[in-house]
């Protein structure tokens, strides 16, 4: 049995398609789980939070829709269960060539996980966000991360950090720990969570070795 698929016996309940996967694989799953996501079984509770979030964010984003399938109806939740079922059956590797359809697998057939935690696996570790006062004072890490920031083309949205870009105040430090908590909490299945990756990575965190 493969190394990944060992490492979430334990954690799967009686779940149709997440316990087939442990028997026969599937290379969409796979990389799921490698990256440290757990296959959500059809009969988890999390379906309704989960789709919740796709009613929403479809609109948006179609290429993270199923087809024409926009969330509605009686048996929607089952419905998207479905979806997932099909896309992550054992012996089924197809589906791997097409990137939008690993974005949707991470998006809504996975157990739902934070940006914070689900960056452990790559080894980031987030830097101290503790907002209190006796942490705000400045500190080199934070310090660094804020000048970077502040001349990148990749900053976080409506921050409001100071313009000058040589110096960095408290309250830059304030405000950047204070997103870097909001960013961190964020879950898979929520809006813009690819981005809210990136800029945990890059502001929020540092890989280490």
């Amino acid at each position: 049995m493969h190394t990944a698929i060992k490492g979430v016996v334990g954690s799967i309940g009686g779940g149709g398609y997440a316990v087939n996967y442990l028997l026969a694989s599937n290379e969409l799953a796979d990389k799921l789980i490698q990256k440290g996501y757990t296959i959500l079984p059809s009969d988890s509770e999390h379906w309704k939070t989960i789709l919740t979030s796709y009613k929403t964010v479809v609109t948006a984003d179609n290429k993270l829709r199923f087809g024409t399938f926009a969330g509605t109806g009686n048996k929607a939740e089952e419905e998207l269960s479905k979806y997932c079922q099909n896309l992550l059956k054992p012996h089924t590797s197809e589906n791997i060539k097409d990137p939008d359809n690993y974005k949707k697998a991470e998006k809504w057939c996975v157990t739902p996980v934070t940006v914070k935690d689900i960056l452990k696996h790559e080894k980031y570790v987030p830097i101290n966000i503790d907002t209190s006062n006796n942490q705000i004072a400045k500190n080199s890490a934070w310090e660094a991360k804020v000048k970077l920031h502040k001349k990148s083309n990749t900053k976080i949205n409506n921050l409001g950090l100071s313009t000058d870009e040589n110096t960095v105040t408290e309250e830059d430090i304030r405000k950047i720990k204070e997103k870097c908590t909001e960013i961190g909490g964020k879950k898979n299945h929520e809006a813009e969570y690819e981005t809210n990756l990136e800029h945990f990575k890059n502001w929020c965190s540092n890989k280490s070795n």
